[in-house]
């Protein structure tokens, strides 16, 4: 076969055979064992193993077997998919990723805390803590300190900036194999350029190239099998490289859309849910060594400025929330405060490379340091979680009249209720309480969000309403002449704001049972 699919998580991504090994070098990557079934045939889902000869044959192929039936199951998966254009295949990946960005879009603070086991409350905590003003005044000045600094280092330095912007112009994949070699250059020389260097250059440029020169580094240190980088199982250091290449194929995406000009409230609460994370579990590994304010100023400085940074930032804005918890956990709150907010503004003077660039390598440690898969896991937990919710939500929308217009036989009148219910029988019953002679629905909509709807049904209706003793459901409408407006209301919000769906019940009958 031509194509087969990885799936991660149940999210599918479909290769050509030609294409697999610019992903996934088959070299260093084991597809045996329990791995092989993150390979499938897009066809039938059978696991398939990718092949390649001495004479430069590739194909995917279904394990060995020897029934004739799924031979010739083979040969039929076979035509199938190569009867699928290149196209085809593409729209079909292009979807996924547009599906799985518009989830991350919706649902990010949620995703990131199911990613890290956070209860309903801690999520809430941290959403609102976020919001403090200042809070928020501390993060403004931060970027507007990076805009300064990099409007100041774009004037001294316009050649190695000039050389910057046209590396800038490549792809992903390309920036990604520049920075490799950067690193791999640097590593070699055992030394660094001087700031700027191409590669501080290029950080500076755009947000997104933070994550591949964070990925390009991983990699590089995965390939020189180097200490600095290290695996929680040898099983997993088996997998890394396809795991890898889903991050490079996945992350630019998510690190342009937090940090967006417009998803500020994102970026803010990203960063500061991963600096206080870090700065009370640094705290506590200082205090375990010492309590002393000098020697705790010593073990600081034994950080790298982008960790001492993330440390004292982290300081600042525990206690900036004045949260009575963090006060009084802290005897020496008030001077650790100081103390962090001074440093800082020290560190940020010393290096206008993290003053250009910090919150944003909070952002691509924040969201490299889980595989994509656990990514995927996150959204499918967020999705079922809604999913369970929108069912409380859910109910019906229904057009009534009273009985009691067919008691004097003359049919109709004008008067026609138009209202919402979770159980249409128990409503049956309650309205007898209000006429001896019951309701009878006309007409019923089954909506995910039964509150929504009729608040809209009767915004746009209120010209009809009864107000006179008619309360909010009545209206001065013919049945048929509510089931119509009513019928295309729900119509046209269902194609605005999606709030129902397109298997809605349409005329459950007189008297619904």
């Amino acid at each position: 076969m031509d194509r087969a699919s990885v799936w991660l998580s149940g999210t599918e991504t479909v290769y050509h055979k030609d294409e697999f090994e610019k992903i996934v070098n088959i070299d260093e990557f084991d597809l045996r064992k329990d791995y092989k079934y993150q390979l499938v045939c897009n066809t039938c889902n059978s696991p398939v193993t990718f092949v390649r000869h001495k004479d430069g044959r590739k194909y995917f192929r279904h394990p060995k077997r020897t029934s004739k039936e799924i031979t010739e199951k083979d040969n039929i998966c076979a035509k199938r998919s190569d009867s699928i254009s290149n196209r085809t295949i593409r729209t079909h990946n292009k979807i996924v990723e547009q599906t799985t960005l518009r989830d991350y879009t919706d649902n990010f603070k949620r995703i990131f805390s199911s990613l890290n086991k956070w209860s309903e409350d801690e999520l809430q905590v941290s959403i609102e803590s976020a919001k403090h003003i200042s809070i928020i005044s501390l993060f403004n000045d931060l970027k507007k300190l990076e805009q300064v600094t990099l409007s100041k280092v774009k004037d001294k330095n316009p050649v190695i900036i000039k050389k910057g912007y046209e590396i800038n112009k490549l792809s992903t994949q390309e920036k990604y194999k520049f920075y490799y070699q950067e690193f791999k250059r640097v590593y070699e020389e055992k030394k660094e350029d001087k700031f700027p260097n191409m590669i501080a250059s290029l950080d500076m440029l755009s947000k997104e190239n933070l994550i591949i020169n964070r990925l390009a580094r991983l990699r590089y240190l995965f390939d020189t099998r180097s200490d600095e980088i290290v695996f929680s199982n040898e099983e997993y250091k088996k997998i890394y490289p396809i795991h890898h290449n889903q991050q490079l194929k996945n992350l630019p995406i998510l690190m342009n859309m937090i940090t967006h000009e417009r998803s500020e409230d994102m970026l803010y609460w990203i960063v500061y849910c991963a600096l206080i994370c870090y700065f009370q579990t640094k705290h506590q590994e200082f205090t375990k060594l010492t309590n002393d304010h000098k020697e705790l100023t010593l073990e600081t400085r034994k950080l790298n400025i982008y960790f001492q940074l993330k440390y004292h930032i982290g300081c600042v804005l525990f206690f900036s929330s004045g949260k009575k918890e963090h006060l009084e956990k802290y005897i020496d709150h008030e001077n650790l405060y100081n103390w962090s907010r001074k440093c800082f503004v020290n560190l940020l003077d010393q290096s206008p490379y993290h003053c250009i660039t910090f919150m944003s390598e909070v952002v691509s440690e924040a969201i490299s340091n889980q595989r994509v898969e656990k990514w995927l896991q996150a959204i499918k937990e967020v999705r079922t979680k809604e999913k369970e919710y929108q069912k409380t939500l859910s109910g019906y929308i229904y057009v009534a009249v009273n009985n009691d217009v067919y008691r004097d036989g003359k049919g109709f009148d004008d008067r026609t209720k138009i209202g919402k219910t979770k159980n249409i029988p128990k409503r049956q019953d309650n309205f007898k309480t209000y006429s001896s002679d019951g309701f009878l629905f006309m007409n019923v909509w089954h909506v995910k969000n039964y509150s929504k709807a009729e608040d809209s049904i009767h915004q746009a209706l209120s010209k009809f309403n009864i107000k006179k003793d008619g309360g909010r459901e009545w209206f001065s409408l013919s049945v048929d002449d509510a089931i119509l407006k009513v019928n295309k209301l729900i119509e046209d919000h269902k194609e605005k704001y999606g709030y129902f769906p397109e298997d809605y019940y349409k005329n459950a009958g007189k008297g619904f049972g």
